[in-house]
C-alpha cells in the first residue's frame, strides 16, 4: 500500500513539532512520534479512521489537539492534512 502526504500535510508536522519544541524540549520530538503512530495504524488498517467531511477519514493523535486527516484509495492512501482539532475545521478541503 502506497503512503504518501501532501507537501502542506508534512509542513503541518514540522510546523507543530518546532512551535511545541519551542513550548517545552523534546515536545516536538513527542508529536512526531505520536503522528508517526497514528499514520502506522492507518498503513495496517485504511478503514480505522472515522469518515469525516465527506469522503475522508480521520484519526486522533494521542496526547495532542490534532487529527490526521487521509483518503484511502485501492492501492493508496494520502494524507491530506494534520490538523487541529478546533481550528478551521475543513481548511485542507482543496488539497483532497
Amino acid at each position: 500500500m502506497l503512503l504518501s502526504f501532501h507537501p502542506d500535510a508534512r509542513d503541518e508536522v514540522v510546523e507543530t513539532a518546532v512551535y511545541y519544541d519551542g513550548q517545552a524540549p523534546g515536545l516536538g520530538e513527542e508529536f512526531i512520534g505520536e503522528v508517526e503512530q497514528v499514520v502506522a495504524l492507518i498503513a495496517k488498517n485504511p478503514a480505522v479512521g472515522g469518515t469525516y467531511l465527506g469522503e475522508t477519514r480521520r484519526v486522533l493523535v494521542r496526547r495532542f489537539p490534532y487529527s490526521v486527516v487521509y483518503r484511502s484509495a485501492p492501492g493508496e492512501i494520502r494524507v491530506l492534512a494534520v490538523a487541529h482539532q478546533h481550528r478551521r475545521p475543513g481548511y485542507w478541503r482543496g488539497r483532497a
